[in-house]
């Protein structure tokens, strides 16, 4: 049976104060890092799987100019232009389908190229163009629906807000308080600024290599599912999300995952509101539906440890770094044998995707 390895990551986050680097230079410190990482060189790669966005990179052909930093020089390379964690997908079917032995995958965001540091008027232009483009739907009003949708349908809207201020503090991990996230101002009703990301520039870069090499044991991509809802978001469950259950439900067959709140011991998710954390916790197995508030509340659930989306997020690519995260929460230890990543795209979630990570004997 073949057993796909995660050998190496690599991030690339400029801080506040550094010089501004190029997009390309981003690319090309994350996947160096990751190649590190592994303790390979370029050369020992048989592909590269990138999710260029040219809407998003502001490029034409983005592929062109971001596939040589990401080490696709003279090598194969596929752009998956939908989402990383599609193109992540991709590698792991092209390793086990037996066609490839060792990839490197990579995506990324510059949100500073962009007036303002935004992307939504970009984002706009995905919208359909004749009745919903004037509009304005963007990420940001796509998930503002969606937290408003959410906290109407709960027993006691108080009670939600109260844990979406709890989760959102959580995920600064800067010694926020929901008292600070409730005191923000209103950025898309029912969002305050402190439940929104910031719009930030990264890249990241992972190894994905079929298992047996010296030196590369330790994490396990054990299993994935995938799963797209319709493209209009009036037409959605976006409370409910059946889709990212469907996923959820893949890859836990795949992974051999039975109970996934009692086998999963590190929970990194979506959390470009923490409406969108909440919601995923039953379709993924964490608990009962009615039990998320309480459980948001109490604060002890392994839920995006060291911080999640809210403290920041490039665009497009950004939602890569889960895997990142996960694969650092696994080797850290402390008990932790198994993790489940969330990557969802796509306005409100539309995209879903779940990864089950595992630690290697």
């Amino acid at each position: 049976m073949t057993t796909v390895t995660l050998s190496g990551v690599g991030a690339a986050m400029p801080q506040p104060g550094d010089a501004p680097s190029s997009l390309e230079w981003l690319i090309y410190q994350s996947a160096t890092a990751a190649l590190v990482d592994a303790g390979l060189t370029r050369a020992e790669l048989d592909g590269v799987v990138i999710a260029a966005s040219d809407q998003v990179d502001g490029r034409a052909i983005s592929s062109m100019l971001t596939s040589g930093p990401a080490g696709a020089y003279l090598n194969e390379e596929i752009n998956v232009a939908s989402s990383p964690a599609h193109a992540l997908v991709t590698a792991y079917l092209q390793i086990l389908s037996g066609t490839h032995e060792r990839l490197l995958v990579s995506s990324w965001g510059k949100a500073s190229e962009t007036a303002g540091g935004s992307i939504q008027a970009a984002e706009r232009l995905s919208v359909e163009p004749f009745y919903e483009r004037d509009g304005g739907l963007s990420a940001l009003a796509a998930t503002a629906l969606q937290a408003s949708a959410h906290r109407a349908a709960a027993p006691d809207r108080a009670r939600a807000e109260a844990a979406a201020a709890a989760v959102a503090a959580r995920n600064h991990a800067d010694g926020m308080t929901p008292a600070d996230v409730l005191a923000s101002p209103l950025v898309a009703w029912p969002l305050r600024a402190l439940e929104c990301p910031r719009e930030t520039d990264a890249a990241f870069s992972i190894v994905v290599e079929r298992s047996g090499r010296a030196g590369s044991e330790g994490i396990s991509l054990d299993g994935a599912g995938w799963c797209t809802d319709s493209g209009r978001v009036a037409e959605r469950d976006l409370v409910g999300l059946p889709h990212l259950a469907r996923a959820a439900a893949d890859a836990y067959e795949r992974a051999g995952v039975r109970d996934a709140a009692a086998e999963v011991g590190d929970w990194q998710l979506h959390d470009y509101s923490p409406d969108a954390e909440l919601l995923a916790y039953a379709p993924l197995g964490l608990c009962a539906p009615e039990e998320a508030l309480e459980l948001a509340l109490a604060g002890a659930q392994p839920v995006n440890r060291g911080g999640g989306s809210l403290r920041g997020e490039a665009p497009f690519g950004g939602p890569l770094r889960k895997v990142v995260d996960a694969v650092s929460q696994l080797r850290a230890g402390a008990g932790v044998e198994r993790a489940v990543a969330q990557i969802a795209g796509g306005f409100a979630g539309q995209f879903q995707t779940v990864l089950v990570i595992g630690r290697q004997a």
